[in-house]
């Protein structure tokens, strides 16, 4: 264990969550971190075999019984040995190889992933007078190269593109830039977690990368402001005024007809 997870250095997930909801959201998830879901342990397995590092990080559970009490006991006397491992089960191991498969025959994925010598790849840096921490899934720095992993139920450019605004994944890819020091290029993987495993390569480009940098500085801001004031005060999650609803612009009827209420 590195001790990455258990530095409070501030983080890309840490911004995003100030983005989304609130400072106070970001530092309660710091404190109080979630337990791996079905869908997360999946992702991580993903990454693990992608990246060549699964059978230190992975375990797939045998079939046990976990309804009567011997199988849950051998479970857990199996559990015991596996020194922090993400355990996964059968059904899951196989989606992930298709997973890693799909990668793999992907020729512009492949040769990118080859040309990466280095995964996870921990990085601890200041920014504006705070310590931030990065990691990246894999990097080439000699050529510019970072990629990072992502698993999704649609790979097409239309879905991931609305994925990728929603997650936030430009204020990620921004910040992992910074964190870099350099130029590089940035670049995503996206991969299917259903089969075909459809398979999908996107560059960040600079526009997109701005568009990150804009908001990751506003989140740095936030998280500053949070940080010096009463973190109780209920001004620090979403306001003590009043907020006018405004709908989105896929709510609003474009051609509104005069109607009686």
């Amino acid at each position: 264990m590195s001790g990455y997870y258990e530095n409070d250095a501030v983080s890309a997930s840490l911004l995003k969550t100030v983005t989304m909801q609130s400072a106070a959201h970001a530092d309660y998830r710091r404190k109080n971190p979630v337990k791996p879901t079905k869908a997360m342990k999946l992702g991580t397995a993903a990454h693990a075999a992608i990246l060549d590092d699964f059978d230190s990080l992975i375990a797939v559970e045998p079939g046990f019984d976990k309804r009567s009490k011997k199988g849950k006991e051998e479970y857990e006397r199996w559990a015991v040995g596996l020194n922090g491992k993400t355990i996964i089960t059968p059904e899951q191991a196989e989606l992930v190889a298709g997973m890693q498969a799909a990668t793999e025959a992907h020729p512009i994925a492949n040769e990118l992933l080859n040309k990466c010598y280095a995964t996870e790849v921990e990085v601890f840096f200041d920014f504006d007078g705070l310590a931030c921490k990065s990691k990246f899934d894999a990097m080439n720095g000699e050529e510019g190269l970072i990629v990072d992993l992502k698993t999704t139920q649609d790979a097409s450019p239309k879905a991931f593109a609305r994925q990728s605004a929603n997650l936030l994944y430009h204020l990620q890819m921004a910040f992992y830039e910074r964190a870099s020091q350099m130029a590089p290029a940035m670049i995503v993987i996206a991969v299917e977690n259903k089969p075909p495993h459809g398979v999908a390569v996107y560059r960040y480009g600079p526009d997109v990368l701005m568009q990150g940098a804009v908001m990751f500085s506003e989140a740095i801001d936030q998280w500053k402001e949070y940080q010096a004031e009463d973190a109780s005060s209920v001004v620090q999650h979403y306001g003590a005024e009043i907020h006018d609803m405004k709908l989105p612009a896929w709510a609003i009827i474009q051609d509104m007809k005069e109607t009686t209420i």
